[in-house]
């Protein structure tokens, strides 16, 4: 199987990827078009390894210095990461068809958060959008609306980074949403919000949803400083209701993070270095819990920019 070898420039570093996978080349390529380099600008900072594997015993399929995340393993993903070394190896079982969702996230975005920690970066489960000089971080649990709520932010003026997968970084003066730009995807039940802006979008049968157009995404925008965290929770009742969030119930809010619970589950890191990072962006945000409904959806971004 031929392998191939790319690059992902993200903020100041690169990212050396080689994999036999042509199916997660292509997912790469997808999703982080504004990324992906056919050589680097400098010396990589990061390497991943993405290679087809068959199993050698059921128990431990690649040795027990992988990372078996219940739900990847099921489906025939593995992987492990050298922070030190700044490298990470995903094995993919070539027996069993990986989902596409499960394949991206396991083989990209989770191994990728645990080399950055280093760096004083993590990903984050969220979207981040800005105004060019500060940021908001929309986070929380899936079925939340952070998509929805992230193209409304859009089309009300706002830089969107992406709506399910931000990075943050810390810097002098506070935390960043860094650029690290995934294209911006919403269900079909979500398009009834912007029924006026449909041509605004492409439908992308493979993945089962409707993507914003790169044009639409605004000027782009530097890594802005992340000044509000907004935990919204979407109702079919009621009015709109906004809460500020005294700073330990944001942490606490922060480290039910996806990313966070992996790279405190992994071999190789104990967390301290992510658990840092979101304490220090609970303690330099305003935080609030935002409960919204259909009918709020298009209000939203500018009620958030009036919060202080």
């Amino acid at each position: 199987m031929k392998t191939e070898r790319f690059f992902l420039r993200v903020e100041e570093f690169d990212v050396e990827i080689r994999t036999d996978v042509p199916e997660y080349a292509r997912l790469v390529r997808f999703y982080l078009p504004a990324h992906v380099r056919a050589k680097p600008v400098s010396s990589p900072a990061m390497r991943l390894d993405v290679r087809r594997r068959r199993p050698v015993v059921s128990e431990e399929p690649w040795g027990g210095d992988f990372d078996f995340l219940s739900e990847l393993w099921r489906y025939g993903l593995a992987w492990r990461a050298d922070v030190p070394a700044r490298r990470a190896t995903v094995a993919v079982d070539d027996r069993k068809r990986v989902p596409p969702g499960l394949l991206y996230h396991g083989g990209l975005l989770f191994p990728f958060s645990l080399l950055a920690q280093p760096r004083r970066a993590a990903l984050i489960h969220g979207a981040v959008v800005s105004d060019g000089k500060r940021a908001t971080l929309l986070t929380g649990a899936s079925g939340a609306g952070k998509s929805t709520l992230s193209v409304s932010f859009n089309f009300a003026g706002a830089f969107c980074f992406t709506d399910e997968h931000a990075m943050i970084r810390g810097g002098r003066g506070g935390v960043f949403g860094a650029r690290f730009l995934s294209r911006v995807a919403l269900p079909a039940v979500s398009m009834r919000n912007f029924k006026d802006r449909r041509n605004r979008f492409s439908w992308e049968p493979r993945v089962g949803k409707y993507f914003l157009k790169p044009a639409a995404h605004n000027r782009p925008a530097a890594s802005c400083r992340i000044d509000k965290i907004i935990f919204p929770r979407f109702t079919l009742s009621g009015r709109t209701r906004i809460r500020r969030l005294e700073r330990p119930e944001v942490l606490r809010r922060l480290l039910l993070d996806d990313y966070y619970y992996h790279s405190c589950h992994h071999p190789g890191s104990s967390g301290r270095r992510h658990r840092d990072l979101l304490t220090e962006l609970a303690g330099s945000a305003a935080g609030y819990s935002v409960l919204y409904g259909p009918a709020d959806v298009r209000h939203l971004p500018e009620r958030i920019g009036e919060l202080p």
